[in-house]
């Protein structure tokens, strides 16, 4: 892995085919690999660009945490999936690139964009945006950016904004039809889920897609096209309004609209605390 930065809001990071390998087969069509992958480059990236401003790193005190986040993923992304299975032996050939940029900031929020590209062709795979939200651990409240880093990004964004590139996304529901069929599951939050014993970013999307293979296993009837294992994410939108803690009891609801998005709401004791809508891509070969 390495990362390039030198100066500006935008900074690169490229993951050799080498460090994807653990992740070959089921686990590359998994989209929470791919957010992890969006999550280093704000710890790395982000990082740079707070330090460059700044003239020192984050404290250990805040954390940036997300609140919503859009991802499509390129039909050129199940394409590259087939060739880097199909070149195993290949270390550096199938390489991915990301490009990642402060967009926006205001008092204590920032809009990060995040773009994927086969680091060879410079082929798109996916985009992501996140709205982000700096937050004091020990008070579990927003915290305003230093002055010195919200001048700085304001001076060196650029007049073309990635947010003007990706397809307009689908937003969750926030309520479900009176006559939807809806699919309930609930488990609680474990250790493998948390990251300084809060919920991860991944663990709202991983458990959507954990619910979407108990409700097949219960014969309940969704229109997918392949077994769960071989589906791959196109898209999806998610909001989280309230971190979720280890050791409670999550419950999320599950209906697919007539559009065949998948649509979920995470609640923990009967308050909704997230929402997601995801689609997959369809009659792949």
């Amino acid at each position: 892995m390495e990362i390039h930065y030198a100066g500006g809001n935008t900074a690169e990071m490229v993951v050799y085919n080498m460090d994807l390998h653990p992740l070959l087969d089921k686990e590359l069509t998994k989209p929470t690999k791919w957010m992890k992958l969006t999550e280093l480059s704000w710890h790395f990236l982000a990082g740079s660009i707070y330090h460059q401003a700044n003239g020192r790193p984050f404290s250990n005190d805040l954390i940036i945490f997300l609140v919503q986040q859009q991802a499509y993923f390129t039909p050129n992304f199940p394409i590259f999936l087939e060739k880097i299975k199909s070149n195993r032996d290949s270390n550096h050939e199938y390489s991915i690139k990301l490009i990642h940029t402060m967009e926006k900031i205001k008092t204590s929020s920032a809009v990060y964009s995040t773009k994927l590209l086969d680091q060879h062709s410079d082929v798109v795979l996916a985009t992501f945006v996140s709205y982000m939200v700096m937050v004091d651990l020990s008070t579990r409240k927003s915290s305003p950016f230093p002055p010195a880093v919200k001048n700085y990004i304001e001076e060196h964004s650029a007049s073309k904004s990635l947010l003007d590139e990706i397809p307009q996304q689908t937003k969750p529901m926030k309520a479900f039809p009176s006559d939807a069929q809806i699919y309930r599951w609930s488990r609680k939050v474990v250790a493998f889920d948390t990251n300084a014993s809060h919920t991860s970013h991944t663990f709202y999307l991983g458990f959507c897609l954990e619910c979407l293979g108990c409700a097949l296993k219960d014969g309940i009837p969704v229109d997918l096209d392949k077994p769960i294992h071989e589906a791959i994410v196109e898209k999806y939108n998610i909001i989280i309004e309230k971190e979720s803690c280890l050791g409670q009891m999550s419950t999320i609801s599950m209906y697919q609209s007539q559009d065949k998005y998948f649509n979920f709401i995470i609640s923990v004791e009967d308050k909704n605390i997230a929402y997601l809508c995801m689609n997959f891509f369809r009659n792949l070969k």
